[in-house]
């Protein structure tokens, strides 16, 4: 056993094997020195509480190929347009924090997108105005949120949910009247 002390409890780590990495551990919360023991063992010695958990490794690997393809034409020296297709995806990973504790750690797969986007950029009156304007299209897979599992616990997880789908548009307009001033 190897012991870790801090100011407010003393904890004795138990392998309960000698491959320690792969296998459970029992963890034995001792009480601060001085005041009373809520619980004995049948020894008598004083055991605040017992707690078995796997220090198991887990892992995710994530490889994927993300392409990107972006058309672009420009008809004049102040007026390009351009449509883009490109996909994506964001790595699975682990939820750390899990209250109650839980003798998995929660994990979340990878998730995956598609984009289509098309639009302009304008430039006019002597370069002092631009207008930018752009449509958009997003399919996700396999989206990442924030929600509750069936293991329980009150503090949320990440979790893979259906689908979603995102669409919109963006314009964007700036001046310039002269004298240093710029809105936008």
């Amino acid at each position: 056993p190897w012991r870790n002390m801090s100011p407010s409890r003393s904890t004795v780590r138990f392998p309960l094997s000698k491959r320690a990495r792969s296998t459970p551990v029992a963890i034995v919360d001792l009480p601060d020195p001085g005041k009373p023991a809520n619980q004995t063992t049948a020894a008598g010695c004083p055991v605040a509480s017992l707690t078995v958990t796997s220090e198991r490794k887990s892992t995710q690997k994530a490889s994927e190929w993300t392409p990107y393809l972006n058309l672009a034409y420009n008809w004049t020296d102040d007026l390009m347009t351009y449509v883009s297709w490109s996909e994506g995806f964001k790595s699975g990973g682990f939820t750390q924090r899990v209250f109650p504790p839980v003798a998995q750690v929660p994990d979340v797969g990878p998730e995956y997108v598609t984009v289509y986007e098309a639009g302009f950029k304008l430039s006019a009156l002597r370069q002092r105005a631009r207008i930018n304007g752009a449509v958009f299209y997003t399919d996700y897979s396999d989206i990442q949120v924030q929600g509750f599992t069936a293991a329980g616990g009150v503090a949320p997880v990440y979790i893979n949910g259906p689908k979603a789908r995102m669409e919109g548009f963006e314009l964007e307009v700036q001046a310039s009247p002269g004298g240093g001033w710029f809105t936008g």
